[in-house]
């Protein structure tokens, strides 16, 4: 039997602290604790944020020690040098490195320099027109996380991406555009090569209430495109449920330290406990097949002693009609099996049988 891959995805985002030995030291974790794939964030804060843009609510509670989003994001900012030997030390390890885009000038870098196959957009990109652009004329396979969004506005985050592949004029990618562009068929078939979609609730820890999981069945309806789930909850339960409604990847926060002053440490699993979450996807995906009906292994040696096969209820003499009233069906199943009842209706008895007797061809 196929078993369904799930792909975990440990995400260190910001979560060494701007330090790039504990990043190091997470890719380490993420790979001791069984994910497929490590995720970090490519920013330069002068090019993401303005010097004055005020701190989420979140931002606030989880990380008191700085003033705004400028000051918070660059004592978190990483550089390009420290980001190769952070791709160089994952795949040393066999991880898949990912990292989020939130600039042109970072783009760039994981396009050319880095050369990455894909990169992950943030909620908070879906709706950033200039920058999805990019990253469809770049041709990498996208992750397109959902968060922070109305419906229409994911119409919109493909529809750029959609733009940049295929060369539609970035004037023509407009809120009330794109349905056209959605319908064009060399851009339904970028989307379906290329992108997967990510349910995602943009809140840091979200709420069990607020998780409205069944939007990844949802979107993948929808849309026709794999989804998977960027998990801000806290435990694995969520995470576990989305991928017993088919999740193709869970995307999770990784911290060394929960108790930690930083933006997303709340939001964040200990190496231990993601240890216990790739375990479990593991198992969910293999419990769940690939939903095809065939007899299993496991189930050969409880085949003929729990079905049912023809038996004579009464005795019945050599030539005598098989009827329901002579014959009927006991375990176990060793010769003519329950199945088969009805097509021995009618016919004769070639030998005679005593009452208890299985019925032979």
């Amino acid at each position: 039997m196929t078993r369904p891959h799930i792909e975990v995805i440990a995400e260190i985002g910001v979560n060494h602290d701007g330090d790039v030995t504990k990043a190091h030291d997470l890719i380490d974790a993420a790979s001791q604790a069984g994910a497929q794939t490590v995720k970090t964030q490519s920013f330069i804060t002068e090019l993401l944020v303005s010097r004055v843009a005020p701190k989420s609510p979140y931002q606030l509670r989880n990380n008191p020690g700085s003033n705004n989003q400028f000051e918070m994001l660059k004592d978190l900012e990483l550089s390009f040098d420290e980001q190769v030997e952070l791709k160089s030390h994952a795949e040393s390890l066999g991880l898949t490195f990912l990292s989020t885009p939130f600039d042109q000038e970072s783009l760039r870098f994981l396009v050319q320099e880095l050369q990455l196959p894909r990169v992950k957009i943030a909620s908070s990109d879906i709706v950033s027109v200039p920058l999805l652009f990019s990253v469809g004329e770049s041709g990498l396979d996208v992750l397109l996380s959902t968060g922070l969004t109305e419906a229409l506005e994911v119409d919109l985050g493909l529809a750029a991406l959609a733009g940049g592949f295929t060369g539609i004029p970035i004037a023509e990618i407009t809120p009330n555009g794109t349905e056209v562009i959605l319908q064009n068929s060399d851009a339904r078939s970028y989307l379906n090569k290329k992108v997967t979609l990510l349910h995602c609730v943009s809140a840091y820890p979200a709420p069990t209430g607020s998780l409205n999981l069944r939007v990844i069945q949802t979107l993948r309806s929808k849309y026709g495109l794999p989804v998977g789930y960027s998990d801000h909850s806290e435990g694995h339960l969520a995470a576990i449920a989305a991928v017993a409604l088919g999740a193709v990847m869970i995307e999770k926060h990784l911290t060394l330290d929960r108790s930690s002053d930083g933006p997303d440490h709340r939001a964040s699993m200990e190496p231990l406990e993601f240890a216990d979450l790739c375990s479990q996807v593991k198992l969910v995906a293999e419990a769940l097949g690939d939903g095809r009906r065939l007899l299993t292994d496991a189930e050969i040696e409880n085949r003929k002693p729990a079905r049912k096969q023809v038996i004579a209820t009464r005795e019945i003499s050599v030539g005598e009609l098989f009827s329901p009233q002579n014959i009927g069906i006991r375990r176990p199943c060793e010769l003519i099996p329950a199945s088969e009842f009805s097509k021995l209706l009618g016919s004769r008895a070639s030998r005679h049988y005593k009452e208890g007797d299985a019925i032979a061809r």
